[in-house]
């Protein structure tokens, strides 16, 4: 939960971008290669305590974070570069980069931050904590937090595609004007 709360510091979902995760996570559970199916999770009612205060102070879609939750840990392949982060890293931990001879003290490390090497390399490589990642639009289900301008239908949404059609005529002008000669003046 503490990175969590760190990485959605000041963000806040509009209920429109709330609406359009939510949509997007049903069509989700429609695709063929996604089938996501309702599950229970038993937490603890402090987990479940902070978890709908974090819900609550950012407007999150509750299935959004556990699926992405559950996807981030799947750790496939093809995510990993969709996201441009590396499938293996050299093992490292806050303990030191070594690991133990039993395996028990490992799987115990790992379970406490299970998403810890993720997260290292997030920031490294993105500057920016995991959860506040974007993910590609095909997940865009299992995003935590959207900006108004990136969800159709709103009104910055109107206005970014307003300003780009007026960069575009800007830039077809500019191409036209490339192939002209100079007008000399006449003497």
């Amino acid at each position: 939960m503490e990175h969590l709360r760190e990485d959605l510091a000041g963000k806040r979902n509009s209920d429109q971008a709330k609406a359009y995760i939510s949509q997007a996570l049903r069509r989700l559970g429609g695709a063929r290669t996604l089938a996501i199916k309702p599950r229970s999770f038993k937490i603890s009612k402090g987990t479940a305590d902070a978890l709908r205060e974090i819900e609550h102070e950012h407007n999150l879609v509750r299935d959004a974070l556990v699926n992405r939750l559950i996807v981030l840990m799947r750790g496939r392949r093809g995510l990993l570069r969709a996201l441009d982060l590396p499938d293996a890293v050299r093992w490292s931990s806050d303990y030191g980069s070594t690991l133990h001879v039993g395996p028990l003290p490992n799987l115990l490390e790992v379970l406490s931050d299970p998403l810890y090497n993720l997260r290292v390399e997030c920031q490294r490589v993105h500057g920016c904590g995991l959860h506040a990642l974007d993910l590609p639009p095909e997940l865009v289900g299992l995003s935590l937090y959207l900006e108004d301008e990136d969800v159709p239908g709103t009104d910055a949404s109107a206005l970014r595609e307003a300003w780009a059609a007026e960069l575009n005529m800007l830039a077809d002008a500019e191409r036209f004007t490339d192939g002209l000669t100079p007008i000399r003046p006449r003497t």
